[in-house]
């Protein structure tokens, strides 16, 4: 898949606190030296579901991944400096940081990315796993081990606990809205992915469940049109649903490729590419149109299956090759 884009320069970050830049034409996978690849970044898109950094926030990710203002900043925030923190963007605007041994998250103003503000707090009773805001930015998901917590922080010096609710039966390894905001999935070690209808967000309910990962699912990712859904798991999988129905998803494909543990996936602003990183140090671009899958590989299929080859090896049906 050389040469697919994710119409935008793509961070990822391992645990050796590096952050690698690839320019927009990449190639399907690439080499990562020092560590394993967490956290898939687009840095180009709507604030929204995954991690999509803009280009600024990109600088601000430098800033943090230096050993030095990490210290600083954790001083700051009265937190451990271990690569073990909880990041999450609401567009340029704010940063929520968790982790580190800290209960709860710190709210940040990014307008200037190079002196990141505070501005609030999120009081938890336990360190954050994962966090995301909804695509408006008035909601924030926490993740408390099996628990996810929804806040309102339309006014981030004052957060509003909405409403609270047991995702999984193990721990919760990911949370992400859908770009209108109306549903949240969940990805957690129980092997499942989990859709959750927060249109109401005091009353959340469940809508759906995902299965079929052969141990924990790491990340999950909604499509910008809202209309497919991606998991990895600890199987080294990919799978990739159709939830134009969020209550009645359908397994769409398995993806294959990595070596080890998948453990982040996002897609491209216009859904068309996915891209994965794992615990084989790579990051890998998917297509996710059939169609340009199957154009792809009629076009590498040389020469066509003739007639008396498919009389061959299909006897009794009708001849009709899926090349033309």
């Amino acid at each position: 898949m050389r040469g697919h884009s994710l119409g935008g320069p793509v961070g990822v970050g391992g645990v050796d606190r590096v952050l690698v830049i690839v320019p927009p034409a990449g190639h399907a996978a690439f080499p990562f030296r020092g560590g394993t690849l967490h956290g898939p970044v687009v840095s180009r898109g709507l604030p929204g579901p995954g991690f999509e950094w803009r280009h600024r926030v990109c600088r601000l990710a430098h800033t943090l991944l230096d050993p030095a203002v990490r210290r600083a900043t954790a001083a700051a925030l009265g937190q451990a400096a271990n690569p073990g923190w909880t990041v999450a963007f609401q567009g340029d605007a704010i940063l929520a940081t968790g982790g580190g041994g800290a209960t709860g998250l710190r709210l940040w103003d990014l307008s200037d990315p190079r002196r990141a503000r505070p501005i609030g707090a999120i009081k938890e009773n336990m360190g954050v796993l994962n966090a995301a805001f909804g695509p408006r930015g008035a909601l924030l998901a926490v993740v408390q081990d099996r628990d996810v917590h929804l806040w309102r922080v339309a006014d981030p010096r004052h957060p509003v606990r909405l409403a609270g609710f047991t995702a999984h039966p193990y721990s919760v390894r990911k949370v992400v809205f859908s770009r209108n905001g109306r549903t949240l999935a969940t990805a957690g070690l129980d092997g499942t992915a989990r859709l959750w209808d927060v249109s109401t967000p005091e009353r959340p309910r469940p809508l759906a469940v995902m299965s079929g990962h052969v141990g924990g699912v790491q990340s999950v990712a909604i499509s910008p049109d809202g209309r497919a859904l991606a998991t990895a798991g600890m199987d080294g999988t990919v799978r990739l649903w159709d939830v134009s129905a969020m209550a009645r998803p359908v397994l769409r494909a398995v993806l294959s490729g990595h070596g080890d543990r998948v453990h982040a996936v996002t897609f491209g602003p216009g859904g068309r590419v996915l891209l994965t990183s794992g615990e084989d140090r790579t990051a890998r671009l998917w297509i996710t149109d059939p169609e340009r899958v199957a154009a792809q590989v009629c076009a590498l299929a040389h020469p066509r299956v003739t007639e008396r080859e498919w009389a061959r090896y299909f006897p009794g049906l009708e001849y009709r090759p899926p090349c033309r």
